[in-house]
């Protein structure tokens, strides 16, 4: 089991709500490392190839590169979508 995995099973086994709000389970722009609760990253997009980003880092890069920071995968702006959730 990876780390995560076993500190939400440790957090089950002690009753405390999966879903806590830990600084470590924010999900982070894998452009930026900014948080996705911040104000500039309030809108997440995802790739083409199913990487996310946070908005406006995605912006820049498809006007740039048009290339995933992840994989390399090419793409353009109308392959990417914003997650409202």
């Amino acid at each position: 089991l990876n780390s995560t995995m076993t500190k939400r099973l440790a957090d089950m086994e002690n009753k405390k709500p999966v879903n806590t709000t830990d600084d470590e389970e924010i999900p982070k722009c894998d452009i930026c490392f900014e948080k996705y609760d911040k104000v500039s990253h309030q809108q997440t997009c995802i790739t083409v190839c199913g990487h996310t980003f946070g908005k406006p880092c995605i912006e820049i890069v498809v006007h740039t590169v048009q290339r995933c920071p992840k994989c390399n995968k090419q793409f353009g702006k109308a392959s990417i979508l914003t997650l409202y959730c």
